[in-house]
């Protein structure tokens, strides 16, 4: 029983914060988190208008990108069905530093604008499961919510999102968010975007972090109707699972769960401790007969 809970909550942390992306130098990654004073948790997500304020400004970072993951439906071969997806930015492949395992995948602005054309990367995992791993997917047309689509590449078998306890499906671009929100073009409170970004090399999340409330605070005195009252928190990616929460909650949490791994494993020693005792206790007569004779 104390190996069971052990093994079950050093899993859960491990799921939780341990494991990190299975992306080149996962440790340079960080979410920008909003925060209002309204939201106990915050609100985290930030607008598209906002992503472009922070990609022109912060110089703390190589690269900033954006996903919003959604379900869609999708229809191809004479058969449809629905899947889990994520609206991306461009460049959110090669900011992860990402090959595909067929085709190619999106590059850095594409989508990034009205009208762009309608092209999907697939999971590697839906690829085997809707297609077969089928080659011939690439350059396939299938219909994404009853729109035109066009698949372009496969994303590499390891690689599952950058959400919690998702594995994406497919991959969208961010054009294909706007035909259904055309104000998140513009409107600075749609917020609706998780905005993660890799760290320059050597940069620390506290550089980070000085350099990202430098800008919240001149888009605060731009914008007042909109930023007044939103703070961001840059926060490890490791530590913003399940959601970014601040001050590395999660960290607080996870620490409960280990101490409790301790106590349920300590405890269930002391068991069988005292049934090691209580065998030695019950055998005494028998040993002290076996010692008077000699045995």
């Amino acid at each position: 029983l104390g190996i069971a809970a052990n093994v079950t909550i050093f899993s859960v942390v491990d799921g939780l914060i341990l494991r990190p992306l299975p992306v080149p130098h996962p440790e340079q990654l960080a979410i920008l988190a909003a925060q209002q004073k309204d939201a106990p948790l915050g609100v985290y997500f930030l607008s598209y208008s906002e992503l472009l304020d922070f990609r022109k400004q912060a110089d703390t970072f190589s690269d900033l990108f954006a996903y919003e993951n959604t379900l869609d439906g999708m229809s191809a071969d004479n058969r449809a069905d629905h899947f889990v997806g994520s609206y991306v930015t461009g460049n959110y492949f090669s900011a992860l530093q990402l090959k595909p395992a067929l085709g190619r995948l999106f590059l850095p602005g594409e989508g990034e604008h009205v009208g762009a054309a309608p092209d999907i990367v697939l999971g590697y995992s839906y690829w085997q499961q809707r297609f077969g791993g089928s080659s011939n997917v690439i350059g396939k047309q299938v219909l994404v919510d009853g729109k035109p689509a066009t698949i372009i590449g496969v994303a590499p078998k390891e690689f599952r999102g950058t959400s919690f306890a998702l594995n994406m499906d497919v991959y969208l671009p961010v054009s294909m968010s706007g035909i259904n929100d055309p104000s998140m073009w513009t409107a600075r409170d749609d917020r609706q975007w998780i905005v993660m970004g890799r760290l320059k090399p050597g940069v620390a999340i506290a550089q980070a972090q000085s350099s990202i409330s430098l800008i919240v605070s001149r888009l605060a005195n731009e914008y007042p109707a909109a930023e007044k009252g939103i703070s961001v928190q840059v926060i490890s990616e490791r530590l913003s699972h399940p959601v970014p929460l601040p001050n590395n909650l999660i960290v607080v949490v996870s620490g409960l769960f280990l101490s409790l791994a301790m106590v349920v494993l300590l405890l269930a020693c002391v068991n069988v401790a005292n049934i090691l005792l209580v065998r030695i206790t019950a055998r005494e007569g028998e040993m002290a007969i076996r010692t008077a004779m000699g045995a």
